[in-house]
């Protein structure tokens, strides 16, 4: 960034710069912001001499560093910068999402973040948490969030709650059993559409090197499913979309 674009102008006006998750952060990107912001400011005060707030939790995500050790990932913190000490640091004690939920809610939080969830203490030598009985789905966890079936008429209600899932994988299986509970209020036949599958080949590639079966299995991120199911009320936007492939060799 030139000192002559608009954005360059924007931050040379700019009062206070808030940077929240910095605990995510490199501290290479710390240190270059600090770079720029001296450049645009045209002196040698930290950060251009902008008053500068980061907030973050290390306990929480660190910085990625790719085939690195726990040692690497630590440096790459900005609390490792040598920029780190020119910070007075205030520590919060409230957690204000959990605040409805308890003290051993809150009690057992912490102790992941500090590590004391691990071996020997509610995990196991992978380092992976046993969670308490009473923050696990009992049954089927749709059922519990929205009921036996689900009335696409109550849209308050639905639109009150949500399932989250880390995966496609997960979310495309409770998205199929929510579907099926709303299709007791549905009309008329189900239809299926499925994709159109094609990997696009270098010269002289066999046609058996990626069967059609096996792309049909394919989930990514960002692509249709291969089969879509939908019936009438199903408010779900449709779009024809070939899905095509290709590997480097």
């Amino acid at each position: 960034m030139k000192r002559q674009q608009k954005e360059a102008r924007e931050l040379a006006e700019t009062d206070i710069i808030i940077w929240d998750e910095i605990s995510m952060a490199p501290k290479c990107s710390f240190e270059a912001v600090d770079s720029l912001l001296r450049d645009i400011m045209q002196n040698d005060v930290p950060f251009g001499g902008k008053l500068f707030v980061i907030g973050g939790d290390f306990r929480q995500i660190l910085p990625i560093v790719e085939h690195s050790q726990r040692g690497d990932v630590v440096e790459a913190c900005v609390s490792r910068s040598v920029l780190w000490s020119l910070f007075k640091v205030h520590r919060l004690s409230a957690n204000m999402r959990a605040r409805d939920a308890g003290a051993d809610w809150h009690r057992f939080l912490l102790d992941i973040g500090e590590g004391k969830n691990g071996e020997g203490k509610n995990g196991d030598h992978e380092g992976r948490i046993n969670l308490d009985e009473n923050i696990l789905s009992v049954e089927n966890i749709v059922t519990e969030i929205f009921g036996e079936s689900i009335d696409p008429n109550e849209t308050e209600v639905l639109y009150e709650r949500a399932i989250l899932a880390p995966k496609n994988v997960n979310v495309k299986r409770l998205n199929d059993d929510a579907v099926q509970r709303l299709r007791v209020y549905m009309q008329g036949d189900e239809r299926i559409y499925m994709s159109v599958d094609g990997a696009i080949r270098n010269e002289g590639d066999s046609d058996d090197l990626f069967p059609l079966e096996y792309l049909n299995t394919l989930k990514p991120s960002g692509m249709p499913p291969h089969e879509l199911r939908l019936k009438k009320r199903d408010h779900r936007d449709v779009v024809t979309q070939p899905r095509r492939w290709q590997w480097p060799l």
